[in-house]
């Protein structure tokens, strides 16, 4: 099972993009019940998915399908397979479903984007102090000027 994000990220996405989740099943052959191998050809299809939303794949692919989280949270994709047999050419469902879970998928809002420092310091008023506190010390050393030559 891959994901991937219509903004290039990697587990992390915004709310509100459009995502895209694809689904890769498998197939093989197993021995039949005299021991003969590749008797039985077999094939998990992806059927379902679900994140939040949810969906169903086409039977018979593609298996992609587009979405978008509008809710920020964290969640695990999850895929269910079908298997199938082979019977005279023509794939049959044998009701085994198999669930597959991805890895986590962090869905932030847009204000998530830049990461905050926790520094809410207004800037303007220690340098409204330093400038209150350097005009004072200016009219001290003129009063003192002044002061001396008197």
């Amino acid at each position: 099972m891959k994901y991937e994000s219509g903004q290039g990220g990697v587990y992390t996405f915004n709310a509100g993009v459009k995502m895209t989740i694809t689904a890769y099943g498998t197939s093989g052959t197993a021995a039949n019940e005299n021991g003969q191998p590749g008797d039985i050809a077999w094939r998990y299809e992806p059927r379902n998915w679900s994140i939040n939303p949810s969906g169903t794949f086409v039977q018979g692919g593609p298996y992609s399908a587009d979405f978008t989280v509008n809710k920020t949270g964290t969640y695990k994709p999850k895929v269910e397979f079908m298997l199938q047999v082979l019977d005279n050419g023509v794939w049959v469902d044998t009701g085994i479903i198999d669930t597959q879970i991805g890895k986590d998928m962090a869905v932030r809002s847009d204000s998530q984007t830049s990461p905050q420092t926790g520094d809410t310091t207004q800037p303007l008023m220690p340098f409204i102090v330093m400038l209150v506190g350097a005009v004072a010390l200016l009219c001290a050393c003129v009063l003192h000027l002044i002061k001396r030559k008197a």
